[in-house]
């Protein structure tokens, strides 16, 4: 290319460089993987299994004005109390089997006649405190 072409080769093979490295970087690397960096709490993690995070908010509230010393890590502790591999199951299980195995915490409860009851609503422990760390987190 001459120079009164306007654009030389070596301008033209950077601007395609660049492209196409944009191009590579935005595809591999979305805005979301960015962010997945941030370290999630197992608090997070528990209360972001819920479908309905205002509404269980709303009962979680409830809850802690019944139960009023609990706190996030107590919360968590208890949860994950009743999950065979404890914390280490919260933090490490797939979304899938911890919801499966947070089903059968759930179920367990109501089995054993384990319930709580906020503002006419029958819960189960597990449920509560799952209701109560959204509130919190």
């Amino acid at each position: 290319m001459t120079r009164g072409a306007g654009i030389t080769r070596r301008r033209f093979l950077a601007s395609i460089t660049a492209i196409g490295g944009s191009a590579l970087v935005v595809e591999t690397r979305p805005w979301r993987a960015l962010v997945a960096f941030a370290p999630v709490s197992v608090a997070e993690r528990l209360a972001g299994l819920l479908t309905h995070r205002d509404s269980a908010r709303v009962v979680g509230k409830a809850y802690l004005e019944r139960v009023p010393g609990e706190s996030v890590s107590r919360l968590v502790d208890r949860i994950a109390a009743g999950l065979p591999g404890g914390r280490r199951t919260v933090r490490d299980a797939s979304e899938a089997d911890l919801r499966l195995l947070l089903a059968a915490s759930i179920r367990s409860d109501f089995e054993q006649d384990r319930i709580v009851e906020v503002d006419g609503w029958v819960l189960s422990p597990t449920e509560a405190r799952l209701y109560a760390l959204a509130a919190l987190v």
